[in-house]
């Protein structure tokens, strides 16, 4: 135990007078204080010795892969994978501030108000920048595959990290390899601001558009059961990027919305109409009870469907027509880099903002992008 508090310490920048100071106030330290003196030596030594430890093996820690070979340090191979996991864990107020930076080495330098902002120690944000750029750079030098390969399982053979923390990874360095601007500035009823959208937010919807824009063998019919942003979607989605290859969009998804947009939404406002009523009949469950003629289910909303005041805002009020619009828009757009760039913005200006206009809560939009997704199969 007190070796792995020794470790942890380390990984978390604390100093190794803090980390003494810690251990004298120890319950089995004040105990042996009161019995022992040179038991209470002793057990500052031991905690010397495990940070010297931790010290003379973060440089294998920083390649794994030649962590189990090292000789220096007798440690079981359980040990040393945790002390791998704990040493590249990411923390969530911190990564969210990386976001918004580049993994340059002038960004690296400027990690103060990191640190100044999340309360974390600088050196534990340093660790975490650098592990991320590590990792980064390796796939980005890799002449052989780059970023074409079977990222989370890569991620995990490579630098020996659990499941779960190599799909964090994953989705982490999903977001930076694609540059999306997350630094939301603009105000507004709807304004997505930087202090709302957490990590959490952005991870979920990088192990989305993984699974859903990039893996090829997904039944995109089927979106509709996992539009919502509970737990058990986000574990189901983390462990479907095993079976993504790469990060770059799947063409022929990008090609088909293209044609969306210039065979259905060019041809004005019947289309529109369609879906809006197809959508409508999703919301209540008329007729369909819960799942369209493929069998597949969909979120229905009562509730949403029987006040008047929001459907009137989303029917005469535009606001379904200028969300649908702009979903169709956002997508026909995903083949420029600068568009694919902009998309959390744009999705939260062109369709969640017109949503909240109107009065939606985020349970009425999720239910409404619910049918939406599903209803687009069935227009003429």
């Amino acid at each position: 135990q007190l070796q792995e508090l020794a470790e942890v310490a380390g990984v978390e920048g604390e100093s190794l007078s803090a980390e003494l100071h810690a251990a004298a106030r120890s319950d089995g330290a004040t105990k042996l204080a009161a019995e022992n003196r040179e038991l209470l030596d002793m057990f500052r030594r031991d905690t010397m010795d495990y940070w010297r430890s931790f010290e003379t093996l973060e440089h294998f820690l920083q390649q794994p892969g030649l962590l189990m070979d090292q000789v220096i340090c007798q440690i079981p191979a359980s040990q040393l994978l945790w002390m791998v996991d704990k040493y590249y864990t990411l923390h969530d107020d911190v990564v969210r501030e990386l976001l918004s930076k580049k993994l340059s080495a002038s960004a690296r330098h400027r990690l103060d108000d990191v640190s100044e902002t999340t309360g974390v120690p600088l050196r534990s944000c340093r660790r975490q920048f650098d592990n991320l750029r590590r990792i980064h750079t390796a796939f980005e030098d890799n002449a052989r595959h780059g970023f074409q390969c079977y990222m989370r399982d890569e991620i995990m053979a490579g630098w020996l990290l659990s499941e779960s923390l190599a799909a964090k990874y994953t989705c982490v360095l999903f977001l930076f390899h694609s540059g999306f601007k997350v630094s939301i500035t603009r105000q507004g009823r709807g304004a997505l601001k930087k202090d709302v959208v957490r990590c959490e937010d952005f991870e979920f919807f990088a192990a989305a558009l993984l699974n859903y824009w990039v893996r090829t063998d997904v039944n995109v019919s089927s979106i509709a059961d996992r539009i919502t942003t509970d737990d058990a979607t986000f574990m189901q989605l983390k462990a479907g990027l095993g079976d993504v290859y790469g990060f770059e969009l799947d063409k022929l998804f990008v090609t088909s919305l293209r044609e969306i947009k210039n065979l259905v939404f060019n041809v004005r406002d019947p289309a529109l109409q369609q879906l809006w009523q197809l959508v409508r009949q999703r919301i209540s469950g008329a007729g369909a009870n819960g799942s369209n003629k493929k069998g597949v289910f969909y979120e229905t909303s009562p509730q949403l469907a029987s006040n008047q005041k929001k459907m009137r805002a989303l029917e005469q009020g535009r606001a379904f027509r200028t969300a649908a619009k702009g979903l169709v828009s956002i997508g026909a757009g995903l083949a420029q880099l600068k568009e694919f760039r902009d998309l959390f913005e744009d999705a939260n200006q062109k369709v969640v903002e017109p949503l909240i206009e109107a009065g939606l809560n985020s349970a009425d939009i999720a239910a409404l992008l619910s049918a939406t997704a599903d209803a687009f199969g069935d227009l003429d």
